[in-house]
This record gives C-alpha cells, structure tokens and sequence, in this order.
C-alpha cells in the first residue's frame, strides 16, 4: 500500500596522497593510498501521512592522512589510518494536532573503529587512531504552534561516548581516556512570534 519504503545505498572511496616537506634535508617525502566501500540501507514506516517510522544502518569514513605540520622525521613518519563508522538509529518523525504540534526522536548506536583523535608521538602532535569507540545517545525535537504565529520549540540531546580501546605507547587506557567536546546534554529551546499585518506592513 505504499507505507513501507526501502533505501538502499552504497558508496566507493578511492583516495591517494603524497606529502613532501620541503625544507627538511634530505627531503621528508611519504606517500599512503586508502579505499573504502560504504553500504547504506534505511526501513520507512508510514503509517499514516502524518507519521514516519524509520531505521536505518550506514557505514562512514574518513581517510587516513599524512602528519605534514609534524616537527620530527618519526613523528612525520606515522601516517594515521582510515577511520571507519557502523551507525545504527531509529526513529520517528511525526506531525500531529492538525500540524499544530511537531515531534522528532531519534535513538542511535555509533561504533567506530580506528577513530582518529590528536595525539603527542615522537615530539609533535598529531592525528593516530585511537583504536575504538562506541557513542550512545538519542535526540528530541519538539515544536508547537499553541496561538496563531507563536511557534515554541524545545530540543535535548544525550551523548554517552565510550573509548573501547585507545592504545598509547602499546598501553590500552581506554579506562581513562576522556573524549573531547562530547557533553552528555545538550538542550535548545526559541520562542517565536510573527505579529499580524498592519497597515503599514508586517513587523
């Protein structure tokens, strides 16, 4: 009956780089090639024009790089790895009270392998990968038209990220490490009001 949809998607990566530092002598030069194919497939519910009911799995990534702003010969000689996601999420989309009232929710797993984070090696910092990662969380959202022209909206996130393996100097201290800028709440809120038209105009 046309409710049910299925998407499926697939992407190919092909990248290669080459990096020289010029005035290192001899001259520093490395060169690193990555590929990636990365399938998508999504599973919509509707089950009435008002409602979307979705799950989907993707698969991302982000090439591996070259330390060019290294400041030793080692430290420009550790290439970081490819970084690759598995995201798993569901959620609804759905308008209701003859679209006076908008709720959006979303609940997602994200397992990341090889994630790429800063690091100090061989006296410079640069990017190495981690090693892996779990991020758990869901979203709402949430808008409402209670008068004519007043729209209030309210929004809250949680994020519990999670260092499965973060190897540093062949050590595992996944235990202790502390991911950056992840705050486990986030939450937004706007009211908005459009005044009738005057004479003159709007305001």
């Amino acid at each position: 009956d046309g409710r049910l949809s299925f998407t499926g998607g697939l992407r190919y990566t092909d990248e290669t780089s080459k990096a020289s530092v010029l005035d290192a002598d001899p001259v520093w030069t490395t060169r690193e090639s990555y590929d990636n194919l990365s399938p998508s497939v999504t599973l919509a519910f509707a089950p009435n024009p008002n409602v979307n009911l979705y799950a989907k799995v993707s698969t991302g990534y982000n090439a591996g790089s070259i330390p060019v702003r290294a400041s030793t010969r080692a430290a420009f000689s550790i290439p970081v790895g490819e970084e690759k996601l598995t995201a798993y999420e569901v959620g609804i989309k759905s308008e209701w009270l003859n679209r006076r009232l908008r709720l959006n929710a979303a609940a997602y797993y994200y397992d990341y392998d090889d994630l790429q984070v800063s690091d100090f090696r061989e006296g410079s910092t640069i990017l190495t990968n981690a090693g892996k990662a779990r991020i758990v969380g869901f979203e709402v959202e949430l808008a409402a038209v209670p008068l004519p022209g007043l729209t209030v909206t309210a929004n809250y996130g949680y994020t519990d990220f999670k260092y499965r393996e973060f190897i540093v100097g062949g050590v595992d201290v996944a235990d202790i490490a502390r991911p950056p800028y992840a705050p486990k709440h986030t939450a937004g809120g706007a009211i908005d009001y459009v005044f009738p038209a005057f004479s003159f105009g709007t305001l």
